[in-house]
C-alpha cells in the first residue's frame, strides 16, 4: 500500500519505520531457511509462496549475459536480501558457472555469511569489496533503486562500473512528468518505507553508457494511488554500449 506525495525523501522518511528494523531480517531469515532446506517453494520479502513467481525478463537477461561470457555468470545482486533471487532462478541457470555476490546492509551480510553462503553465493558489505574477489558481468537491481534516497546518484555510480549488463526488475513508475515520493506500508502496516515512483523516460536516460535491449512489465499490475496517480512496475535489460 502506497500513500502520500512528499516534497522530499526526508519528509517521507519521518513518516516511515525504515529498513533497519531487526525483525525484518528475522522474517527473511526464517522464510528463506525453509526454502534452502526444501521445506518451502519460494520466498520474497520474508513472505512464503506456494509457487515460484518468475521474472522471465530477469532470466532472459541472465542467460544472455552468461552465453556471451562463455557460460560464466557473475552477478552482483545489490540489495539482494539473503539470496531470494538466486533461489528463485537457480533451476533455470543449471549448467552455468555461477558466482552470485549479494551486497546488503551489514546485519543481512552477517546473517548471510553465517547461514546462506555456499560455493556459488557470497555476501559482501559493498560493491567495492565484491570487486576485489570477482569480475561480474551483471549488476542486478531488483526492487531496490526505488528505495534509495539518492536514486539517480546511485544510478550514476552503478553506470560508472561499466559492467557488461545491468538488469533492473520490479521498479515503480508514475504516469506523470515528475517523480513521485510516497510511503509504502506492508499489508499489516508493521513496516513502512519511503519509495520513489519514477518518470520512466527520465529514469532510462540516466543510464547514459547503456543501451536498453528490452523492457518488461513485472507482476504488479498498473494501479492508482493517491486517488489520481497512475503507477506501474517494469524491468529493463541494459547492455553497455
Amino acid at each position: 500500500m502506497w500513500s502520500g506525495n512528499y516534497k522530499n525523501w526526508s519528509e517521507a522518511n519521518k513518516k516511515s519505520s525504515g529498513y533497519d528494523d531487526a525483525s525484518i531480517l528475522e522474517e527473511c531469515k526464517t522464510a528463506l531457511l525453509k526454502v534452502k532446506n526444501g521445506e518451502a517453494i519460494y520466498e520474497r520479502d520474508g513472505v512464503l509462496y506456494s509457487t515460484i513467481q518468475y521474472s522471465w525478463g530477469v532470466l532472459a537477461g541472465l542467460q544472455k549475459a552468461a552465453i556471451e561470457n562463455g557460460n560464466k555468470l557473475c552477478v552482483i545482486d545489490f540489495g539482494g536480501s539473503l539470496g531470494s533471487t538466486y533461489y528463485q532462478n537457480i533451476d533455470f541457470l543449471q549448467g552455468l558457472d555461477i558466482e552470485w555476490c549479494i551486497v546488503e546492509q551489514k546485519h543481512f551480510v552477517d546473517c548471510g555469511k553465517e547461514l546462506f553462503e555456499n560455493e556459488q553465493v557470497k555476501f559482501y558489505y559493498s560493491i567495492e569489496e565484491a570487486l576485489q574477489f570477482h569480475k561480474p558481468n551483471v549488476l542486478l537491481l531488483s526492487s531496490v533503486i526505488n528505495y534509495l534516497e539518492y536514486a539517480y546518484k546511485w544510478i550514476d555510480q552503478f553506470s560508472a562500473l561499466e559492467l557488461p549488463y545491468i538488469i533492473v526488475d520490479r521498479t515503480s513508475f508514475v504516469n506523470q512528468t515528475e517523480d513521485l515520493i510516497t510511503v509504502q506500508s506492508t499489508p499489516t502496516e508493521k513496516y513502512s518505507y519511503p519509495c520513489w515512483f519514477f518518470n520512466e523516460t527520465k529514469f532510462i536516460k540516466r543510464f547514459k553508457k547503456y543501451q536498453k535491449l528490452a523492457d518488461f512489465i513485472t507482476e504488479e499490475a498498473t494501479k492508482t494511488i493517491n486517488e489520481s496517480d497512475s503507477v506501474y512496475w517494469k524491468g529493463f535489460i541494459f547492455k553497455l554500449k
